[in-house]
């Protein structure tokens, strides 16, 4: 397929330039550990806890139980951010307590510390957008395009226009996780993961789910289990989709070029941990989140013009309406329409008011 539009030209600002000139005005030390907010697992572990006793033990009416139930799959998203955060070491040293704070964060989502660490920390981080090496890309159209369950995966993919793109975002990191451990481990070289050991303790995952939802009845499970479950992947993923996913793909780490961050609510920031601010995370992961804000009005000063941060909403609907194949590696290619979009010129489009 011939593709229409240009090249776009790359960054004007490597990140290792970016990275001293940041450094260079921010004089607090970047990256300094916190391990106060270790605290802040025991109250969110609270309110999971609080609000699914409640629904398990009263007979609340559906609206009130619904209610607590977005409320508890909320605190499930802020858990996984928290231990996005421990997990890179910006909040404690060890190792060992790394782990088991993430294996407490994730398990909403069935996944282990270990296939964590390979996938994101290790696997995406070095590779952000690569189509061949970040597991999660789509990759290419010509790569794609042969497989007849590539193609299948694209009806459930955000950007396929169709309701089933959009309520996919529900189950999205859950599956996506399973395809890494399973899929992706190879055709990316996520190295480091052990399958049986991470597919065991995924598996421990969903059987305590399943025994929970058995053990409180079918009406507590929906609201207990699977409505927490589908809200905190919506809302984990509402970011991961506006990440990397209409932005060029690239050989190589640009951040500025391959990744976006986006614009929220003061308070909304507050309880996802700035996770939004996902350009400022790509340049230094070790950072803890809390001086993400100053280190996004840092890069405003410095690249302007490369800098892009959009309404979370917004470039949500972008993601939604985008095709996910790339007919290079540059450009979005549109397989149902035969179009191409060049990506830089939509990130630009979105900062426009």
């Amino acid at each position: 397929m011939r593709n229409i539009c240009p090249t776009p030209n790359p960054a004007h600002m490597s990140d290792a330039q970016l990275r001293r000139a940041i450094r260079g005005r921010l004089p607090e030390r970047l990256s300094r550990r916190r391990p106060s907010r270790l605290l802040l697992l025991f109250p969110m572990i609270a309110g999971v806890v609080a609000g699914s006793v409640i629904i398990a033990s009263s007979s609340l009416s559906w609206i009130l139980a619904t209610l607590i139930s977005l409320l508890i799959g909320n605190l499930y998203a802020m858990l996984v951010f928290f231990g996005h955060d421990v997990g890179h070491g910006t909040v404690v040293r060890s190792r060992t307590l790394q782990d088991l704070v993430l294996s407490v964060t994730g398990l909403i989502f069935c996944v282990p510390a270990s296939l964590w660490r390979h996938w994101h920390n290790v696997a995406h981080h070095a590779h952000p957008n690569d189509p061949d090496l970040d597991p999660d890309s789509f990759g290419l159209l010509d790569a794609q395009g042969r497989s007849r369950k590539s193609r299948w995966l694209l009806v459930f993919a955000p950007g396929s226009r169709r309701l089933l793109g959009i309520a996919a975002l529900c189950v999205m990191f859950t599956v996506h996780a399973q395809v890494v451990l399973w899929f992706r481990r190879t055709t990316c070289r996520v190295e480091g993961i052990s399958l049986w050991r991470s597919g065991l303790l995924s598996a421990f995952g969903a059987a305590f789910w399943i025994s929970l939802g058995v053990a409180v009845g079918p009406r507590a499970a929906l609201f207990v289990i699977i409505v927490p479950m589908a809200t905190a992947n919506a809302i984990t993923m509402s970011y991961i989709v506006t990440n990397h996913m209409i932005s060029p793909l690239e050989h190589g780490c640009n951040t500025l070029t391959t990744t976006m961050s986006v614009t929220t609510w003061r308070v909304v920031d507050w309880m996802h941990f700035n996770f939004s601010h996902h350009v400022e995370h790509h340049l230094f992961p070790g950072t803890n989140s809390a001086m993400y804000p100053r280190v996004r009005r840092a890069i405003r000063e410095i690249a302007p013009d490369d800098y892009v941060a959009p309404s979370h909403l917004r470039a949500l609907w972008a993601v939604l309406s985008t095709p996910r194949l790339y007919a290079d590696i540059f450009h979005l290619c549109e397989t149902y329409a035969g179009q191409s979009i060049d990506t830089r010129t939509l990130r630009a489009e979105l900062t426009q008011r």
